[in-house]
């Protein structure tokens, strides 16, 4: 492991968001009365990582990461790789600089080998609405790339704001992205994950024939392109895997079969669909199941699919380059750029060309690249994400042990539905809080709502819901005893929706858990802007609630000797007047509602660790709301 320097100080590290408030603390309690640093004791606690001891000691030595360039800043991280901001110090202007390291175990060296694939197809690439490269090496067992800094956002970025982009302006900038694919399809390059994550969106510099009212878009990320030519041996993958992102990847590419450029027009023919109507034609339950729709549907999904937005014209031109079959696609570049411009000149009539935003906002957004860090080894992300599904089934039923704990789910709320009554807090405190110190101040009355139907799942073993966000390296891996778990590390966000989309006011949130090599994992509940309501932090020996001013209640956790495979449980449950958190049925606190922070909730779950958590049975009920209550 990376011994850390004695000079490095924590104020860096908490800037960069790699600590938190009360990792901090705990950190400087530790520190009073040791010779050690506060990184030496963050890193022994288990809450920096090695690459965050990496990133760490490259901003100590800024100008040590790459010859010629200066690191000014850090864009994003992946499993194996980082990009940084930085200068390039002859010509004293900003630069992006993607990092992966050299000495990986096995399962990485996949990551490397297309990570100078990429060198050596983006090194070849010279068009305006392409990013470029800059520099290429190795530099003291660490491969850098260096590539122009784009200021701007990303098109999911936008997506993630608004419901989609006025279609005159989606086929200006389909028209881009079509110039850049053409001039790369004549040097018998395929991008292979064209999708609105890889297209950037940045201001239409001087001279440019692009409209200003419209985005100027620069194609990033060309970690799965490849040559056309390359025979099968030296693509870099595992045989028979599938790479790309499922709601976008053509249904040749879900199969596994030799790809051409039409398969990047099909890419680009279901992005266009989804920055028109602001979400994806084809949906799926998760990846797997994306990729299964799109083989098995055909074209029959086109009579399904939300066209809300797009015109006549729009929808003929969409469907010619979403075919199934690609010989009845579009066939060439060319003429689906003449087709663009007919629809361009025939909608331009009845849509003015309005300035829909600014690419460059008050947060000064930069980007370079959502750096495809696919480390070759079966994963399974959400289906805005790459991905590698080697020879991976797509399987129906459900786990005997998930049946086991569906039945008993569904056993606790038939029990709930004979013997529920409302319970006070005067009449509960004694039985329900004796296995927990919690604090029930300010709590009038605890009513207790009762779940009603069945469990929203969004990981049941086999499948989750590919609709979260998260950051980190999540996948599905196999628990102690063999089952199906979801096994990650960093971040992820789970909405609180219904089977509908449409948001759960009153829910119960299960969880089953092991900590595994984590030190830590805190599940999070969010309001609809993304603030902290409040927090359980669960080592793998206590559990702990904050509400954001202090402590509310903590419990002990039973500890499972090393033969065991035991998971423990955590509950969230969002009642009419406050929320209850308990872990493995002991109640650590209630915690009122506050009036302003009613709308959409989010729970997230954050592992922090040196390896991966494993998490099964992830559900959400519904709770019944107080006039379904008055029906009974």
């Amino acid at each position: 492991m990376l011994k850390p320097s004695k000079s490095l100080t924590l104020s860096l590290a908490i800037e960069l968001g790699f600590l938190d408030d009360q990792q901090l603390q705990q950190i400087l309690a530790g520190s009073e009365n040791s010779r050690s640093s506060e990184i030496e004791i963050a890193v022994r606690k288990g809450f920096l990582t090695g690459q965050e001891l990496r990133i760490l000691q490259s901003f100590e030595s800024p100008e040590d990461v790459a010859p010629g360039y200066r690191v000014d800043g850090l864009i994003g991280k992946g499993g194996v790789g980082v990009v940084f901001l930085a200068t390039q110090l002859a010509l004293n202007r900003p630069v992006a600089i993607k990092t992966i390291n050299q000495s990986l175990g096995r399962k990485q060296k996949i990551a490397v080998k297309r990570f100078e694939r990429e060198a050596n197809i983006v090194g070849q690439l010279k068009h305006p609405n392409i990013v470029s490269a800059v520099d290429f090496g190795l530099h003291k067992d660490q491969l850098y790339l260096v590539m122009e800094c784009v200021e701007g956002k990303d098109a999911e970025n936008y997506l993630a704001k608004f419901d989609g982009i006025p279609e005159i302006h989606a086929w200006h900038i389909a028209r881009q992205v079509c110039h850049a694919l053409l001039y790369a399809s004549e040097l018998e390059i395929i991008h292979r994950d064209i999708k609105p994550a890889n297209l950037l969106f940045t201001r239409v510099p001087q001279g440019s024939s692009v409209p200003p009212q419209v985005p100027f878009v620069k194609i990033a990320d060309f970690g799965l392109a490849r040559f056309k030519e390359r025979s099968t041996e030296n693509n870099i993958t595992l045989e028979s895997a599938v790479n790309g992102t499922p709601l976008y990847m053509s249904p040749e590419q879900a199969s596994g079969e030799e790809l051409d450029h039409r398969t990047d027009i099909y890419s680009l023919g279901i992005t266009i669909w989804h920055l028109i109507t602001g979400c994806p034609p084809v949906e799926g339950t998760c990846p797997a199941d994306v990729v299964k729709n799109k083989i098995a549907q055909e074209d029959q999904w086109f009579d399904d699919a939300i066209t809300e937005g797009v015109s006549p014209a729009s929808l003929e031109l969409l469907k010619e380059m979403c075919r199934f079959n690609r010989s009845d696609r579009i066939g060439d570049y060319t003429e689906l750029l003449s087709k663009i411009d007919q629809v361009i000149q025939q909608i331009g009539g009845d849509q003015k060309l309005a300035e829909i935003i600014d690419c460059v906002d008050d947060d000064n957004y930069l980007s370079s690249a959502n750096v495809t860090f696919v480390e070759g080894l079966q994963r399974v992300d959400s289906k805005h994400d790459t991905i590698d599904l080697i020879d991976q089934p797509v399987q129906s039923s459900i786990t005997k042990r998930l049946l086991t704990m569906l039945a008993l789910a569904v056993l606790a709320s038939v029990l709930a539905t004979v013997f529920w009554r409302p319970v006070t807090s005067s009449e509960s405190s004694d039985a329900a809080y004796e296995k927990a110190d919690v604090k029930t101040t300010d709590v009038q009355s605890v009513v207790l709502h009762e779940t009603t139907g069945p469990p929203i799942f969004l990981f049941d073993g086999l499948k989750f819901d590919p609709r979260q966000k998260f950051s980190g390296l999540w996948d599905v891996g196999e628990g102690g005893e063999g089952e199906s778990v979801l096994a990650g590390n960093g971040t992820r966000d789970f909405k609180c929706l219904d089977e509908e989309r449409q948001p759960l006011s009153y829910f119960r949130f299960d969880c089953g858990f092991r900590h595994e090599e984590a030190n830590r994992i805190d599940v999070r509940c969010l309001d609809s802007d993304g603030h902290p309501i409040f927090q359980v932090s669960i080592s793998p020996e206590r559990s702990v609630l904050n509400d954001g001013e202090g402590e509310v209640g903590s419990a002990e956790l039973e500890q499972f000797d090393e033969s065991s495979f035991g998971y423990h449980s955590v509950r969230i449950e969002s009642q009419p007047e406050h929320w209850r958190a308990s872990v493995d049925s002991q109640l650590l606190g209630v915690i009122p509602k506050s009036d302003d922070r009613h709308g959409d909730t989010t729970i997230q779950i954050v592992v922090d660790g040196r390896g991966s958590a494993h998490f099964e049975g992830i559900c959400f009920w519904r709770l019944q709301s107080p006039s379904e209550d008055d029906t009974h």
